[in-house]
């Protein structure tokens, strides 16, 4: 359950993944964050694409998965501000310590916006000594314009996780 009561924006990225049972569909940039978060209780009947910009991150999450005898990850070579996502594809989209480092962060989170499913969750890590790191209010603000609603925080100004819901199509037509 992704409201877990844990103030850690680590616990709250791993209890993220916590679906028993769930086939959800994920989509994790930067790729190394599979490799790092990837618990095993996560469903074999979910599936995990891992998007990266850079060849060699993306070969090194393929042999982390291959020493995991993981056969439910996928990697991406793409970057997140293209609109290169299947449309209402993804369940859960999880960026960590990332959205800095995008060129065109507005267009990114529209494009994720398109590629989940209705009612899917953007979860969003920042930490500080990352030198792109993005403060809360910004994140805030660049998800909600781009038609993501709050969802929950966790963890405090160093370290945090925050997660928006993208809303149920009924929602969106009224």
């Amino acid at each position: 359950d992704f409201n877990s009561s844990s103030n850690s924006a680590s616990d709250s990225l791993i209890s993220i993944f916590r679906t028993p049972d769930i086939g959800f569909t994920y989509l994790i940039t930067p790729s190394l964050s599979v490799a790092l978060f990837y618990p095993n209780d996560i469903s074999p009947n979910g599936a995990v694409v891992a998007l990266d910009g850079q060849p060699a991150m993306l070969e090194e999450v393929k042999k982390r998965m291959a020493a995991k005898q993981l056969t439910n990850v996928r990697t991406l070579l793409s970057r997140i501000d293209r609109d290169e996502l299947e449309r209402d594809s993804f369940d859960r989209a999880l960026l960590v310590a990332v959205l800095g480092e995008i060129p065109d962060r507005e267009a990114a989170l529209r494009h994720i916006f398109a590629a989940l499913k209705s009612g899917g969750l953007l979860s969003i890590t920042e930490v500080i000594p990352d030198p792109h790191y993005q403060p809360k209010s910004l994140v805030c603000h660049l998800a909600e314009a781009a038609g993501f609603q709050f969802d929950s925080q966790y963890g405090n100004w160093l370290a945090f996780t925050l997660n928006f819901k993208k809303p149920d199509k009924s929602a969106i037509q009224n």
